[in-house]
């Protein structure tokens, strides 16, 4: 059968190259001359070999002895960078952090949120799903990914849902629109023109249908599309008129658009860092919370 030979064995063993003195390798393994003896003799057993030739003058090693130094270097140099990597990932400043956000997020004030916190963990690696609001929560409710940035989840007692910030929706048209002179405009005034839309399953969507439904009005969109580049392109080109949320439309540049607030304060989503109760949170975590709340709240 294979003896095995522990960490602290070889330990013993390194200091005692490193000093060449039984007592000086004593202190630094915080022991006793005797005791070290009886660990080295132990070492050689299971080594199967003599590794040190000893003599009232000198110490040296044998050939075996060499060789095994060299493997105690290798092994006891792996420990310490295995253990410190995982020290790293305890403490929070290494590991993997997967990160559901709604396309919206993702265009808008996430590239700055993702910066800082890169600046301040660097060594943690973040793997973003960029999905539509429903498809976020289902990635957290399968354990798909540890958090997500999107808006609220309705009667969702299996979250945890942490405010960040309101998310106001905002009128984009063309700037030679009728409506492009106005400081702010109602969706009563809104509901009189074309509207290019994001698609039913988009939260952005569902949000606007409620606001008409308050006012007992009917949305019909003239287009519909998947993502908000089509949506602005559209707009772009007078197809008609556009609503995106402010968080998006603040990190846009268009000089033929035009950037209108909705009068009614109720247009607006909560936008939350969601996880879920039962999950199991990576160390990291603690500090992408600190920056959302920092950068979004």
């Amino acid at each position: 059968m294979r003896r095995r030979i522990s960490l602290s064995e070889m330990e013993a063993f390194a200091a005692v190259v490193r000093e060449m003195n039984f007592s000086r390798a004593a202190e630094q393994c915080c022991t006793t001359q005797p005791a070290l003896s009886v660990t080295i003799r132990e070492l050689e057993r299971k080594a199967g070999a003599a590794l040190l030739l000893r003599s009232t003058r000198r110490m040296s090693l044998t050939p075996a002895g060499e060789q095994f130094h060299h493997l105690c270097k290798e092994v006891l140099a792996l420990y310490d960078d295995g253990f410190s990597r995982f020290q790293n990932f305890v403490t929070g400043r290494s590991g993997t952090l997967v990160v559901a956000a709604s396309p919206s997020i993702m265009a808008g004030m996430f590239p700055r949120l993702l910066q800082r916190f890169h600046e301040a963990l660097p060594d943690v690696k973040v793997e973003v799903r960029e999905r539509l609001h429903e498809e976020c929560v289902r990635l957290l409710r399968e354990k798909k990914a540890h958090c997500a940035i999107t808006a609220a989840k309705r009667d969702a007692h299996d979250l945890e849902q942490r405010h960040l910030f309101f998310d106001k929706l905002i009128l984009v048209c063309p700037t030679d629109h009728t409506l492009a002179s106005r400081t702010q405009v109602t969706w009563e005034e809104i509901v009189r023109h074309p509207q290019v839309s994001l698609s039913a399953d988009s939260h952005i969507r569902q949000v606007i249908e409620v606001e008409y439904a308050k006012r007992d009005l009917k949305f019909r969109p003239a287009d519909e599309v998947e993502r908000f580049t089509s949506l602005l392109a559209l707009v772009s080109s007078r197809r008609g008129v556009g609503i995106l949320p402010e968080s998006l439309v603040r990190e846009l540049s268009y000089r033929n658009l035009r950037f209108l607030p909705i009068a009614e304060e109720s247009a607006a989503r909560s936008i939350c860092l969601i996880t879920a109760r039962a999950s199991v949170l990576p160390p990291a975590f603690e500090r992408f919370r600190e920056v959302c709340v920092d950068v979004l709240g």
